[in-house]
């Protein structure tokens, strides 16, 4: 038996909806993020999985409460956390694309580009390598089975580029990773990690 992990972005939050930069603050889940995330329980309740993790933010963290009925069973793991960003934090994605034009454009189109120190934040290479120091203990500590991790969309953009093997000129994956979507990699025998579906669809 192989080791398989799923990584699930966290269920639509307050700050999804008025499109604020959410980072390392806390946003709650909306009524949506909720009931979609019981939508995804229900997919996923046939799978035994051997560990779950989670970011400790509250909106993955609730998000994890909501898809596994043992809580005490989660893990939470800082290195899954969202990419800090500093004074963005809480601020539209407008008024941020208004007010550090040069800057944004780093963030969204040359991503190695981009300075988080300049914002009191990290930069795209710090998630990364944040993530990849995650994987490598999941495969030192779990040589088979399911794991389940919940996390965020910057998070699982920064495991796609360090499982993809790409430079942080291509940080962000090629599709975006929307709320509760699933992503699933498992563990190949000489080490590495594959990715094996971007978009799983329980049935």
């Amino acid at each position: 038996m192989t080791l398989k992990i799923f990584v699930v972005r966290h269920g639509e939050t307050e700050w999804n909806q008025k499109r604020l930069f959410q980072g390392q603050q806390n946003s709650v889940l909306t009524v949506e993020g909720r009931s979609s995330a019981l939508v995804l329980q229900k997919k996923i309740a046939k799978y035994e999985f051997n560990a779950v993790y989670s970011s400790p933010s509250l909106r993955a963290y609730d998000t994890a409460k909501i898809l596994i009925d043992n809580h005490e069973y989660i893990q939470t793991d800082y290195r899954l956390l969202e990419i800090s960003l500093g004074d963005w934090e809480g601020l539209s994605f407008d008024f941020v694309k208004a007010n550090y034009p040069k800057l944004y454009k780093n963030y969204k189109d040359e991503p190695h580009l981009f300075d988080g120190s300049l914002i009191r934040g990290e930069s795209l290479q710090d998630i990364k390598n944040r993530v990849a120091e995650f994987l490598n203990d999941i495969a030192f500590f779990h040589k088979k089975g399911n794991i389940l991790v919940v996390c965020h969309g910057g998070t699982i953009n920064a495991i796609l580029n360090y499982v993809l093997e790409r430079n942080i000129d291509k940080f962000w994956y090629e599709k975006n990773v929307e709320n509760l979507s699933v992503l699933e990699l498992c563990l190949c025998t000489d080490g590495k990690f594959k990715l094996i579906n971007d978009n799983v669809e329980f049935e």
